[in-house]
């Protein structure tokens, strides 16, 4: 597991953390919430996520996220079959 929770992590730390991710397989859990990631970040994490077979769990509850990085995620989602919880409750994505 890395808990990264509540250390200031914005979009710049997203993609250092997504281009170890995309190599990685070792890390099943990786909380990233109340941290400053935005769309752009989530994006990062989406590129990551194509490519992590071994990441199990995602938070990333309570951070800057809008329906355009959701979107970059759930997109990512398609090509992954690893993550069976993802949490992104607190951003501001609306429903559709």
């Amino acid at each position: 597991e890395l808990s990264l929770g509540e250390n200031g992590i914005d979009d710049a730390a997203t993609q250092q953390l997504a281009t170890v991710l995309q190599s990685n397989s070792t890390v099943t859990s990786l909380n990233l919430a109340f941290n400053r990631v935005q769309d752009v970040g989530a994006q990062h994490i989406a590129r990551a996520l194509e490519c992590n077979g071994s990441l199990r769990t995602l938070d990333l509850r309570n951070n800057r996220l809008t329906d355009v990085g959701a979107r970059h995620l759930a997109t990512a989602l398609a090509s992954n079959s690893a993550l069976t919880a993802f949490n992104l409750s607190g951003n501001f994505v609306q429903d559709e």
